[in-house]
């Protein structure tokens, strides 16, 4: 088992785990109660497929009845269970008389108006419009907060300077195809840029992705200082109550140059929604040939003028390699100079005169309220397939480009959670937790060895409690955990 330490959070997950059979799951222990006065050891008979006794959002028990005979030729059984664990696999369908429980699907309908995900515990409306008079993603959370935001640009930000420039905005005309039963790409999505923006719809949460495919022109053609920055802004309109836990990514250290600088340190916000969080995000290369490599993204979220927006921020000079890989990957060189669009364009000195020289289509109050008002009628009508969709049809000869991804993730989680000593629980998939998470001595963890399982701990801290952690034991081969 491997611990991965990494401000704010903290991961836990396996290593080399083997494809566990189905007896790996138990515990097959002997009970002396029962087998005491046996001359010989019991001889196993079998072992019950796994019944399903209780589900969860986060959760599912089994249980299985292991059968052993006695030298005496009777019969005994051991009833064992398990807990199944990972994040959002179930969502409550509260159409059903009585509500039930049931297993959450990660797919995209779509629908004239656009695509939705609405068979897990958040749902997700995309709109066709990647700029205009609608929020391009509409998300629900689990506790009912309503998330609406669209791409705004991409902006250097010279920290040392202060100013701004806007180097490629969102193009209106992008088109949105489903590329898969659970993702939607806009592909040309930047007026200025070749790039695409990508959204994922998981049972864990909701991952946006602006990929550039193709390098873009330095900060130097617009007279930034090398510290400068490559933000990715997005809008977001009618948050509802938020909460941030703040963290410090890089600073200056140097008292004379922070007096000198607009924004000397470097933060990143963990932003929480409920039971909904924007962690923090990263940049890293897609497509064929791609490296393993990442960079951080941190992120914050600025009122400007009254409109709240979230800014991406990867420092340039860690992203510029990546960049200039997309020029040697297609033996080209980047275009001289700035694009033609943005030639004129000046740097701004501050934020609000940065969001004033944008001229684009923003959804109004009452464009809010209208699409508001047709949200519970998409997500419980029967989606009739429209002769004329919003969406190009769905294309399984999709292939990702190569590109630079700069990407957020809002993920659900579940809070204040408690592995209890002496009880089994089976890791299947992504687990994300928060609050205070207690792992009691004795508890046994296992992991699966497909869908890419492993634990996360988000908190101010980013570390579980491990109360008496030398009972903790984690076993990928064999069939006993102690």
């Amino acid at each position: 088992m491997t611990a991965v330490a990494r401000s704010p959070f903290f991961c836990l997950k396996a290593d080399n785990v083997k494809t566990p059979n189905r007896r790996s799951i138990v515990v097959p222990l002997l009970l002396c109660s029962v087998f005491a006065a046996c001359a010989e050891p019991p001889r196993f008979l079998g072992i019950s497929e796994p019944t399903l006794k209780d589900q969860g959002q986060h959760h599912k028990t089994w249980q299985r009845v292991s059968s052993y005979m006695t030298s005496y030729g009777r019969v005994v059984t051991r009833t064992n269970t398990y807990q199944e664990i990972g994040t959002g696999m179930s969502w409550l369908d509260r159409e059903a008389n009585p509500p039930v429980w049931r297993d959450t699907e990660e797919s995209i309908e779509v629908f004239p108006a656009g695509g939705i995900a609405r068979k897990g515990p958040h749902q997700l409306i995309i709109s066709p419009q990647l700029a205009g008079e609608t929020p391009t993603l509409d998300i629900m959370t689990p506790d009912g907060k309503r998330l609406l935001c669209s791409l705004f640009g991409l902006v250097y930000r010279d920290p040392v300077s202060g100013n701004n420039v806007m180097i490629a905005e969102p193009n209106p005309d992008a088109v949105a195809t489903l590329v898969s039963s659970q993702r939607v790409v806009f592909e040309n999505a930047l007026l200025d840029y070749s790039a695409s923006l990508q959204i994922t719809y998981t049972r864990a949460g909701v991952e946006s992705e602006l990929i550039l495919h193709e390098n873009i022109d330095p900060p130097s053609e617009w007279n930034l200082s090398p510290e400068t920055r490559l933000t990715v802004w997005s809008e977001w309109f009618d948050l509802p109550e938020v909460r941030k836990e703040v963290h410090l990514v890089a600073g200056e250290s140097d008292a004379l140059a922070r007096q000198l600088m607009a924004e000397p340190d470097r933060i990143d916000e963990t932003i929480i929604f409920g039971e909904m969080r924007l962690t923090q995000g990263s940049a890293f290369q897609v497509g064929e040939g791609a490296s393993t490599d990442s960079i951080i993204v941190s992120k914050q979220l600025v009122e400007v003028e009254g409109r709240t927006f979230l800014i991406e921020s990867a420092d340039y000079r860690e992203i510029e390699p990546m960049l200039k890989a997309l020029d040697l990957a297609r033996n080209a060189a980047p275009a001289p100079g700035p694009k033609l669009q943005l030639a004129k364009r000046q740097p701004a000195k501050s934020l609000t005169e940065l969001v004033a020289s944008v001229a684009g289509t923003r959804p109004s109050a009452r464009d809010i309220d209208s699409f508001a008002s047709r949200r519970s009628e998409i997500l419980t009508s029967a989606l009739v397939p429209a002769q004329a969709p919003a969406f190009e049809m769905a294309r399984s000869d999709y292939q990702q480009r190569r590109g630079v991804s700069v990407d957020w993730t809002a993920v659900i989680s579940q809070t204040n959670t408690i592995f209890k000593a002496n009880e089994t629980y089976f890791c299947s998939s992504l687990v994300n937790l928060a609050g205070t998470t207690v792992i009691e001595g004795g508890t046994c963890v296992k992991f699966s060895p497909t869908n890419n399982p492993a634990i996360w701990f988000f908190g101010a801290g980013g570390l579980p409690d491990f109360a008496g952690a030398s009972g903790l034991v984690h076993s990928s081969r064999g069939s006993q955990c102690r």
